[in-house]
């Protein structure tokens, strides 16, 4: 109590000597801002986008855009050689970090530059007391100090601290490099190979230090977990993802596109493909075509790579060997039946193949024609036989037959694995397993998700939050 009664002392004194540096009105704006002097200056917040100074006349002076107007600047507190701020998060305003600016001690300027982000704080309040090596600050349950040296938070109180990252203990571990993360959010299960994990329900999920929901992670991401025996706490995306749009690729589609050595997909008109961030060869490959690029994906962002130089040859044709189970399936391509029982010609390009077969789930799929020969083996999935009683049945859960429907973000490009679906509201085949759902509009930030499909009957409805605008 003595602590908090000293630094309640300090404050007003503050105040009371600005007022009779200060002309009323700026004084008035100084008290709603947080301000400090200095030598020569008066620090405020602005709580919008940064710090502004004003002279001891009460004239301003300069104004520091120091974060994204989308964020909030709550507090400032000066110290000998830096300006510190607490800048809350958007989605939760309970949360955020504090940083510090560094102070030129002669001019009074500060060096935004060298903007550093220092800690991480649940439930905040307000800053107490700081120096040029440790921060006290309020939280909702404890006063805390931290130390800037080892990084270390201490209670003052007594009373518990909230951490951003978890203590060590002897039980603790890490596991870094991970990519393919498949969990599922029902449970909180996550499966790494054969091992089974539980996230905790308030474990801290981190991409570049701000808090993200885990449906955020895909697989494409790498990510590094801590925790304590069987319990994951902390996750936190050390290589995130950006996304491949494909144009022009008319002449491949039916085949296939490699991105570096880690990544294989079917191509398909309209294609966008979550890829992790870095540099890599593009390939994409249908019979004897084949065309290459250089790409390099950013986080978070677009990039457009065209295959439109690459045409096959006009009014080519080419043979096309047929071999399909059952052998008395009905096919058709591009709306007409054929007869495959020899090979079937056809012209250079994509083609619609579809097959029909008492017993067997329907078939379709668009291939490419780029070779004089080629042998295509289709293998069709036989219907489960179910037997119904009046009496009693078991019937095994099956997705056939249901749908996934996407209701929001309305009017947002939907691709599903890559693959375009269509513009939301709009539904797909429902399919067992994890999918990477994504979703684009122009003015908007795209984005994806990792939803968990179970096998079980009934439709699932999903409705994504707001997308974010770009700028």
């Amino acid at each position: 109590m003595y602590m908090v009664k000293k630094f309640s002392k300090i404050g007003v004194c503050m105040v009371f000597v600005l007022s009779m540096i200060l002309p009323q009105a700026a004084v008035s704006k100084a008290k709603t801002a947080n301000p400090y002097t200095g030598k020569k200056y008066v620090y405020c917040s602005n709580y919008k986008d940064g710090i502004e100074l004003y002279g001891k006349d009460g004239s301003k002076k300069k104004k520091y855009t120091l974060i994204k107007k989308e964020y909030s600047m709550r507090e400032i507190y000066k110290t000998k050689s830096y300006i510190y701020y607490y800048k809350v998060n958007r989605k939760d305003s309970s949360t955020g970090y504090v940083w510090q600016v560094p102070l030129n001690q002669k001019s009074g300027k500060l060096k935004v530059k060298k903007k550093k982000k220092l800690f991480y704080v649940n439930e905040w309040r307000e800053f107490l007391y700081a120096t040029d090596k440790k921060i006290v600050y309020r939280i909702n349950n404890s006063i805390v100090s931290y130390n800037k040296k080892t990084k270390q938070k201490t209670s003052l109180t007594g009373k518990p601290v909230y951490y951003s990252s978890i203590n060590v203990a002897k039980d603790a571990w890490e596991r870094t490099g991970i990519t393919g993360l498949d969990f599922d959010e029902s449970t909180r299960k996550i499966t790494i190979g054969s091992t089974n994990l539980v996230y905790a329900q308030k474990s801290v999920i981190l991409s570049d230090n701000e808090k993200i929901s885990i449906s955020q992670i895909v697989k494409q991401d790498t990510v590094i977990l801590r925790g304590v025996d069987s319990t994951v706490y902390s996750i936190v995306v050390d290589v995130g993802h950006g996304y491949i749009k494909f144009t022009g690729v008319s002449a491949f589609e039916g085949g296939y596109a490699s991105i570096g050595k880690s990544q294989l997909v079917g191509v398909t008109d309209n294609m966008l493909v979550t890829a992790a961030t870095g540099t890599y060869d593009l390939e994409l490959d249908a019979g004897t075509m084949s065309g290459k690029k250089t790409v390099t994906v950013e986080k978070n962002k677009e990039t457009t790579v065209d295959f439109s130089e690459y045409k096959l040859p006009v009014d080519e044709q080419g043979a096309v060997n047929f071999k399909v189970t059952p052998s008395n399936a009905v096919m058709t391509i591009d709306g007409e039946e054929v007869d495959y029982t020899e090979p079937v010609m056809l012209k250079f390009g994509s083609h619609v193949l579809t097959l029909a077969a008492n017993y067997y789930e329907a078939y379709t799929e668009t291939f490419t024609v780029s070779s004089a020969y080629s042998t295509k083996v289709i293998d069709m999935t036989s219907k489960s036989a179910s037997t119904k009683s009046s009496s009693s049945s078991t019937t095994a859960a099956s997705t056939n037959g249901y749908k996934v429907n996407v209701t929001a973000p309305a009017g947002a490009a939907l691709y599903v694995d890559s693959v375009y679906v269509g513009i939301v509201p709009c539904s797909f085949e429902k399919k067992s397993g994890t999918k990477t759902i994504t979703l684009t509009q122009n003015g908007y930030n795209t984005i994806s998700y990792s939803i968990s499909i179970a096998n079980s009957s009934g439709d699932l409805n999903y409705a994504f939050p707001d997308m974010t605008k770009k700028g």
